[in-house]
């Protein structure tokens, strides 16, 4: 009999376990209490990885795709896991968080997505550090290169630390594939924290598309 594998997480960029260095260090100093929002969660487990962390309390799943968050809230409900789902577009909606109150905002290739545009990439950072509380941190994982992202993310007033890592891609049954077998490029990786004299951002989000817009025609 073949196993129904409608809600089963789907991981192709790396995997959960892969990121746990830097989820540990973006936890460093954090409350017993920390909640996670996970941006473009899509079919991912990354929440759920991240959940079983000692001192996080409680994950916001957000993403566009209401058919996606339907199925991986489902999931969540039958495994009894304390996560928040929310079907929005953060281009034009808020993430369900007060202003400066997460501890972690999870990000695997979801800004990765909004790089053709400008004004979606101006979104997802302003709501970032919108809802980030001082000494939070944004986990970004990307397959870009580091010239194209650091000068965007700098635009913003946080703590910036940048490493690399090697991809450990799944296959569909779930077993890692070994390293470099059709992966070779190395992901970078963002820890990006919100300090205490930078709580407020000085920005609109038209301020912040116009800087991201002048910092993309000069790399162009």
């Amino acid at each position: 009999m073949t196993k129904d594998r409608t809600n089963d997480p789907i991981e192709w960029l790396t995997s959960p376990q892969s990121l746990l260095p830097f989820i540990e260090m973006a936890l460093k100093d954090k409350s017993d209490y920390a909640v996670a929002v996970h941006m473009g969660c899509g079919s991912s487990s990354f929440g759920e990885f991240v959940l079983e962390q000692p001192n996080v309390s409680k994950v916001i799943n957000v993403d566009v795709d209401a058919n996606v968050v339907q199925a991986m809230q489902q999931r969540s409900e039958a495994l009894g896991l304390n996560m928040q789902f929310a079907c929005l577009d953060f281009r034009t909606e808020r993430v369900p968080a007060d202003d400066a109150s997460i501890d972690l905002v999870l990000d695997k290739s979801t800004l990765d997505c909004t790089l053709c545009s400008d004004t979606s990439t101006a979104a997802l950072l302003f709501e970032v550090y919108r809802i980030l509380q001082v000494n939070g941190t944004y986990l970004m994982v990307s397959f870009h290169q580091q010239s194209l992202l650091r000068p965007l993310l700098e635009l913003l007033p946080w703590t910036l630390q940048h490493y690399t890592m090697e991809r450990q891609v799944e296959s569909l049954s779930g077993e890692p594939l070994p390293p470099h077998q059709g992966h070779k490029t190395p992901l970078n990786v963002f820890l990006c924290t919100k300090s205490a004299n930078a709580n407020h951002l000085d920005a609109t989000t038209e301020q912040l598309t116009e800087r991201i817009h002048q910092v993309n025609d000069v790399n162009a």
